[in-house]
């Protein structure tokens, strides 16, 4: 990762105040337009459908700007000068790593190298909720080979926040590191983190970034991890400034008091992380994160995985919406504005699903139907206002994430996966909108090879009807040219240019595949 010079960090944030300025301008005018006169019924139903998909984008957009600033100059000059030393006396530390029907192999490597951990008062857990009898039968025997406690619950109540809550309460250490069972810690990771938790006694938790191994050997693995990047850089760093960085279920260092000052984690929501960090901010605790890599572990590596993944991420922040929501109505004063504006933008991130079909769908209406979503007659006006938007909004982020050592090719193929997955972000908010439970699954760790088609089916149902589209409006267009006609038909090759990229994770390197296959496949026979 590329240091963050003076002038680096100048010019991100000249990018993002343009950037933010340039938004501001164009939503003003997009604004002006909408409340305009000549919109008939259907015209006025895709106007608010285009306008919801614009200011879903204008909101997380400002957002990234306020977190570019916030990281720039207020986490650089206030966290990372700080340096924290050990006491004598080391705190006892708990180490829980969770597990439900994980492979003897993952299982064993994470544990192995959590015992070699140099900090010395730790007492390692192994949490496993599995339902398969001969992954209990090895995971029990791997956690007596490596002298660590093993714990299994009869029922998975809470599933893994009611895992941690069951172990919780009977341990007397001052704090709790928490870590999935992929999740593999480095030697120093306790000893840096501790001393800035004993350092500041409000304190909750210490986060840290996720970072996957994986990621050069597997594509999906490496689509997942460039989707994170933007997260795990300027937007920690802007929430942490803010005190609103929430814990992000492993990598983890929290202190027990704190936890059980709000009755341990959240049993209500598959991101019982997310949840939980709410209850610990309204409580009036801290957080941080620590922006630098101490643990290693696995991406998804299958489409299917991936699914799984991000459904129930999605899923998970949909529900504590609901909450955040309520007690934004019921108790506004128990946090600052700044940590609201943060826990809001996290719950509806995933709106995002809803907010790409809506953007697909108006040129669609608008070639196929002479449905006018935009009523506009002054085209040099729409052009001096959008313009600048789309060029600063775009290399804000393309420039910020570039200075992180992030290459073109990182953050290009992390937002094209963000919008080739609008499906299972549009079915995670239809399902926590109608209330409808999901399990907790765990990510698959081994790949199949290739991806079967149907799991792109709804890209490509979509992808079809966008390429009828754009034949439709280039045969108007070599009719009569109009701007509006011309600028449609651009948005639909945008839009083809990013679906179609499905294609590059129907194969996913079978040789890689295999090479983890047989891996994992001999660990396990040997950790049995």
């Amino acid at each position: 990762m590329r240091l963050r010079s003076r002038d680096h960090v100048v010019l991100a944030t000249v990018f993002a105040v343009i950037g933010a300025l340039s938004i501001v301008i164009y939503f003003i005018f997009r604004s002006i337009v909408f409340l305009g006169p000549g919109y008939n019924f259907w015209d006025r139903i895709f106007a608010v459908m285009l306008l919801l998909g614009d200011l879903f984008f204008f909101v997380n957009s400002i957002g990234y700007s306020i977190d570019v600033i916030r990281a720039n100059y207020y986490y650089t000059n206030k966290f990372e000068k700080e340096h924290y030393f050990l006491t004598v006396t080391e705190p006892e530390v708990a180490v829980f790593i969770t597990a439900f029907n994980e492979d003897g192999g993952t299982l064993e490597s994470t544990i192995s190298i959590c015992t070699l951990m140099g900090y010395r008062n730790k007492k390692i857990y192994l949490l496993d909720d599995s339902s398969n009898p001969e992954l209990m039968i090895t995971a029990r025997e791997i956690a007596d080979r490596y002298g660590i406690e093993y714990r299994h619950r009869k029922d998975r109540r809470g599933y893994k926040a009611g895992a941690i809550n069951e172990v919780l309460k009977e341990i007397d250490a001052k704090y709790l590191l928490v870590l999935d069972a992929d999740q593999r810690p480095s030697h120093n990771f306790l000893n840096e983190i501790v001393p800035v938790l004993e350092a500041e006694i409000e304190l909750a938790f210490v986060q840290t970034p996720q970072f996957y191994v994986n990621r050069k050997i597997n594509r999906v693995a490496e689509a997942a991890y460039a989707q994170q990047a933007v997260f795990y850089t300027y937007i920690c760093e802007g929430k942490s400034v803010a005190n609103a960085i929430f814990a992000c279920g492993t990598n983890m260092v929290m202190r027990v008091s704190a936890l059980r000052d709000v009755g341990g984690f959240d049993e209500g929501t598959v991101t019982e992380d997310l949840a939980t960090s709410f209850n610990l901010h309204r409580k009036g605790y801290s957080s941080y994160y620590y922006s630098h890599v101490f643990v290693e572990g696995e991406g998804p590596m299958n489409i299917p995985g991936y699914y799984k993944q991000q459904m129930r991420w999605a899923y998970g922040n949909m529900t504590v919406l609901k909450k955040v929501l309520w007690n934004l109505i019921t108790d506004p004063g128990s946090l600052t504005l700044a940590q609201w504006a943060e826990y809001l933008l996290s719950c509806t991130w995933y709106f995002v699903g809803v907010a790409y079909l809506f953007l697909m769908l108006c040129p669609v209406a608008f070639l196929l139907f002479d449905i006018h979503p935009f009523h506009i007659t002054d085209n040099v006006a729409y052009i001096l206002c959008y313009l600048p938007y789309l060029i600063f909004s775009f290399f804000q982020f393309f420039v910020t994430m570039y200075m992180r050592g992030y290459s073109a090719r990182e953050i290009l193929l992390g937002t094209t996966t963000t919008f080739l997955t609008f499906p299972i972000f549009i079915k995670a908010t239809f399902y926590a909108f109608i209330g409808r439970k999901i399990p907790f699954v765990v990510t698959p760790k081994v790949s199949d090879g290739r991806t079967p088609l149907k799991y792109f089916l709804p890209q490509i149902a979509m992808m079809i009807l966008i390429a009828i589209s754009a034949i439709a409006g280039i045969i108007k267009i070599s009719h009569q040219f109009t701007m509006p006609l011309l600028m449609n038909i651009l948005w639909c090759i945008y839009y083809l240019v990013l679906i179609q990229r499905f294609r590059y994770f129907l194969k996913n390197s079978d040789e890689v595949s295999a090479y983890y296959k047989d891996l994992f496949e001999t660990n396990s026979q040997e950790g049995s």
